[in-house]
């Protein structure tokens, strides 16, 4: 999963698992409002943004699952410290 999956980007789309385990390397990661999801507004993401109520804070390389609690190499108490903190408080 990309980095970039935080933010509700994700990998293009492919249309067989052979594609995917054939081009793995080449597959390219679609920014958040270029999605299915955002541009036919699934669950009010877009609807959300439009309103100025989405507020994203990107943080390159830091993985989904260390948003919410430490993950491999991603400690999620600096990311909390550096990151959110200021932001939340």
């Amino acid at each position: 999963m990309p980095w970039q999956s935080s933010i509700f980007g994700r990998y293009s789309e492919v249309e067989t698992i052979e594609e995917i385990e054939t081009q793995y390397m080449n597959l390219t990661v679609v920014n958040m409002n270029e999605t299915l999801e955002y541009t036919s507004d699934t669950f009010g993401l877009k609807t959300l943004d439009e309103r100025g109520g989405l507020f994203l804070h990107e943080i390159e390389n830091v993985s989904h699952s260390c948003w919410r609690g430490d993950s491999g190499d991603c400690k999620w108490e600096p990311l909390y410290n550096d990151h959110l903190y200021a932001v939340l408080h």
